[in-house]
C-alpha cells in the first residue's frame, strides 16, 4: 500500500524524499537535537496488531551511537552468518542511492505486542535497511512489517528509497 505518487517531505534541510500519502508521519524533536540524529517515522497499516514502519533518519557525525556508517551496519548485523537469537539476515548490496554510495540488507527481529503487556506474545519482523555514506555523518532509510506482511508494504518504501535526496555535500 502507498505506492503511489506520495507526499513531499523536507526534514530541516537534511533530505527530502516522497511519502506515502496514506501513512501516519511521526517526528520526535526533542530527540533529534539530544541525540544528534533528525528524521521521520512513518506508520502504515497495521497487521496483528504491528504498524508497518518506514523511517529515515540522518546520524550526524556527532551522534551518541555511531562514528560512521560501517559501524550501523556491523552493529546492525554482527559477525555470525545468523542474527541475535539465531534469526535471519542477508548479505549486504552495494547499492546507489540519492547519487550516493549506500548498503543494503535485511534482517528479521522480534518484537512484543502489546509491547508492555504481561502476556505479550512475540511476533517475527523483517527489517530492510539502507545506509547511504555522506561526507557530513549518514542516512538509514528501513522498513519493518511483520515478516508474513512485508512484501506488501516493499512498493512504498521503494518509493522513498528512489526519491531520497540528502542535502548536499560541502566544498
Amino acid at each position: 500500500s502507498g505506492a503511489g505518487g506520495g507526499v513531499s517531505c523536507k526534514e530541516e534541510g537534511f533530505f527530502s524524499c516522497k511519502v506515502p500519502a496514506d501513512w501516519k508521519l511521526w517526528r520526535d524533536e526533542t530527540d533529534d537535537a539530544a541525540d544528534k540524529t533528525y528524521g521521520i517515522v512513518l506508520k502504515g497499516p497495521k497487521a496483528q496488531g504491528v504498524p508497518a514502519r518506514i523511517t529515515v533518519f540522518y546520524y550526524d557525525p556527532a551522534n551518541r551511537s555511531f562514528p560512521g556508517a560501517a559501524d550501523y551496519v556491523k552493529a546492525q548485523l554482527g559477525e555470525s552468518p545468523l542474527g541475535p537469537d539465531g534469526l535471519k539476515k542477508g548479505a549486504i548490496k552495494a547499492v546507489e542511492v540519492g547519487g550516493r554510495k549506500a548498503r543494503r540488507f535485511w534482517r528479521q527481529a522480534r518484537e512484543f505486542v502489546p509491547p508492555d503487556a504481561v502476556d505479550a506474545k512475540t511476533v517475527l519482523l523483517r527489517q530492510e535497511r539502507v545506509v547511504v555514506e555522506h561526507s557530513q555523518g549518514f542516512f538509514v532509510l528501513s522498513l519493518e512489517a511483520l515478516e508474513s506482511d512485508f512484501r506488501r508494504h516493499l512498493p512504498a518504501f521503494e518509493r522513498v528509497v528512489s526519491t531520497f535526496r540528502p542535502f548536499p555535500e560541502s566544498k
